[in-house]
Formats: C-alpha cells, structure tokens, sequence
C-alpha cells in the first residue's frame, strides 16, 4: 500500500504465463485485482466503462497506461495493464526529495459541476443509511416530499414538489451504503449518455439532473403516470387486447432502439421498469425508467449476473457472455404477460426459471379465430424468445415486423393469447 495514500490502493507485479487463456504470450504486465467487496465491485465496472472511452486515445501519444482488457478471477474483478516503471512519487523519493514542492492538494474525490462533494470511498461514514424520510421532509436545498411512490434494495423513490419552480417530479433517493453509491455513480454516467437522446420520441424518461442530500446521492426524473404492472394489475390481470398491446410494444421496441444508438444496455427490462406517462390516454404511452443496472454495451461482464429472475436471458443465468441481445429476451417475456396478464416464466430461482424455458420452448399457442395478428405475434415472441443470443430479433427489426402493419392494427380482435 502506497504510504502517501491516493492511487491504486496495492503494488504488485504479476508474471502471467501460459496459465491464462488470453493472455498466453510471457509477456509481464500489471494486474489490478479488486475485492469482490459490493462498493469496489461497482467501482470497477466504473473504471471500466471509463477505460472502454479511453480505448479511441493512443495511449502512447497521450500518456494515459495502456489498458489490455479484464479478466475474472472468481468473483474478482481484474484489470490487465502495461507494466511501467515507478510511480512519480517514487521517482521524486529516489531523488532524495530534491526535486521542487509545489503547493497542490490532491483529494481521492470525484468533483460533480453541481454543488455538492462526493466521498468515492469504499467505506463512508455511514455504512447503513435507513433513509429516515418522511412526509414534509426537504431533500436538498428545495425539494419537499409530498408521498413515496416506491422503494427497493437502492432506498426510495418520492414525489416531491420543487419550491423554487413549484414543479412535482420523482426523485430517486439512494442510500449511502458503499455498493449503492457506487451504483448510483455509474448510473449518473449512463444518463449523461442519454442526454443525447429526446426523451418523448424514444420513449425514455426525462432525467433532470442529480443533487446531494448529504451523502445520498437523489436523482430528479419527470413525473409519470404508473407502471406498467400496476396497469397489467388494474385489468385484473387479464391481459390487455391487441389493439392497446401493438403500440405499447412497438413504444419499448422504439425505446431499446434508441438506447442501442447510443450504446447503452438497460439489462433490468420488466413491467415494473416500465411507466404509463398518462392511463387515460388511448393509445397510452409508455417509458422506460430505472437505469440502475444499465451498462454501456462496451463495459458488460460476462459472468456477471444481472437483471431480475424470470426475466433474464439464459446466458445471463448460465453466467456465459452476453450482450445487448438480453434486452430483447426480457421485452419478449414483457409482450407475453401483456398478452396474458401473467409471466411466462414465474420461477423464484434461475434453476426454476431454466427449467420452465426448457420445457416450454417452441410451445407458445394461440386462441383460435378470426384473423387479427395472433399468429404475427407469436412469430415475433419466438424471434425475441430465441435461445441462441445471435439468432433474436433486433430492435430494428421488431419495428419493421409485420405484427405492425397498419392494416393489422386497425382489425379489432376480440381473442388473446395463451
């Protein structure tokens, strides 16, 4: 450990041999293994999304280390780069500390353009935070919470009234736990990508920002309607016709589009990651929320498992690489319980889950009737359904599947799906 602090928090020199698969040239190189601790965990799938920007510099010309790719050691993640000679703190201590001292202060700190300082520690002061929010309390500087609308293993979601324009917005309120700030970090550096893309026409939510609530770190999103979900719930569960099913799932085909253009993969796509902007709206309009699991397309890990059982791909839960392909899986399980009110595959666990597409595959099935699209549709479930990742349907091609002719569209089917 380097007596000065600051850097990387370890100094080791690794000889990789012929043991590794990817690395099989002698050569000798500097290997970063971090603990499998939930905040270094997340830092690292950080500094490998910074690492996959850098990737487009000569790291030669520009003096940044060259980066050769990860590896997994277990739950470990490991970082391989060139190996350089010493550290400049060393280099000025071999000097006998000759060499002149300037007056700067470096801080193992992130500084974010907006008011606010975040610890990027593993361990902050608070390593429980139990959110002690209630009706009335003020977020920040101007933000009252007037109801909650949801919460979940990250802290809560509220709806709070912004004093300072009078505007209500959803505000995502993440603990100050080690691995939830870290997490709320990444997801920070996913939504700038966003800020690409028109919220309204790819069918994303409109994020307005981030501010400090101590050392929580609260997201400001628009405020929407309900989810996807509670409005299956709310028809009892019965599933909804064709005619309100076409356009939902053309909306999130649209949304998966958009978010491929700018190389982002959402990895957590299920109903309740779904929001209706108004119910009352024929035909509603839906938008996907929650990136707290999102990853570029560049920085995913295979082996790691992500998402929500029973809407994961099988490579997901086999912990064999995948990409943006899983998104696809999970909207293809969304269509379904649209269609029927139900989840496809119900199990509690991956085994449950596995063994359910294992005995369902290729067995979708439809009412019989009148011509209406049934049979378009279940063509496109099992082209979103494939279990080969390479062999799914693609965004752009869901938008231009004949499931959404406007011919179709316009029958009125008085049958659903099975």
């Amino acid at each position: 450990r380097s007596p000065r602090g600051g850097g990387f928090p370890w100094r080791r020199r690794l000889w990789i041999g012929n043991q590794m698969s990817r690395y099989k040239n002698n050569q000798t190189v500097a290997i970063k293994v971090n603990k499998s601790d939930p905040g270094i965990l997340q830092q690292a799938k950080l500094e490998i999304f910074v690492l996959e920007q850098l990737r487009r510099l000569d790291p030669d010309r520009c003096n940044i280390v060259e980066w050769n790719g990860y590896f997994l050691d277990g739950e470990r993640i490991c970082l391989n780069f060139e190996l350089l000679d010493q550290s400049l703190w060393d280099y000025i201590r071999d000097r006998n500390n000759q060499a002149q001292k300037f007056n700067c202060s470096f801080q193992n700190s992130v500084e974010f353009p907006q008011k606010g300082h975040l610890n990027t520690s593993a361990n902050p002061s608070s390593s429980e935070d139990d959110l002690e929010i209630t009706e009335g309390t003020i977020l920040g500087d101007h933000h009252v919470v007037e109801a909650f609308l949801g919460e979940g293993g990250f802290g809560l979601v509220t709806r709070c009234r912004d004093t300072k324009n009078n505007q209500t917005v959803a505000i995502k309120v993440n603990k100050s736990d080690p691995g939830i700030l870290q997490q709320a970090k990444l997801e920070i550096f996913v939504l700038e990508q966003l800020r690409r893309l028109d919220p309204d026409r790819c069918n994303i939510v409109e994020w307005n920002g981030y501010f400090l609530d101590g050392e929580r770190i609260c997201l400001n999103f628009e405020l929407l309607d309900q989810s996807l979900w509670d409005y299956i719930g709310d028809r009892n569960n019965q599933g909804l016709p064709i005619t309100e099913l076409r356009p939902i799932l053309h909306q999130l085909a649209n949304a998966l589009f958009h978010l491929g253009s700018v190389g982002i993969v959402h990895a957590d796509l299920k109903p309740g990651n779904i929001m209706v902007v108004n119910r009352h709206e024929s035909p509603i309009k839906v938008k996907l929320i929650d990136f707290g699991l999102a990853f570029p397309a560049s920085a995913l890990i295979p082996g790691y498992r992500v998402g929500t059982v029973g809407y994961c791909a099988p490579e997901v839960m086999l912990g064999l690489p995948y990409h943006e392909a899983i998104d696809m899986w999970s909207l293809g399980l969304v269509a379904v319980e649209l269609a029927t009110g139900l989840p496809l595959y119900p199990g509690e666990d991956y085994y449950d889950v596995l063994k359910f597409i294992i005995e369902t595959q290729e067995q979708f099935q439809y009412e019989t009737g009148p011509e209406n699209g049934q049979p378009l549709f279940v063509r496109l479930i099992k082209e979103m359904l494939a279990l080969r990742a390479n062999q799914r349907i693609t965004p752009s091609e869901v938008l231009k599947h004949p499931f959404f002719d406007p011919d179709l569209s316009r029958r009125t089917p008085r049958h659903r799906y099975e």
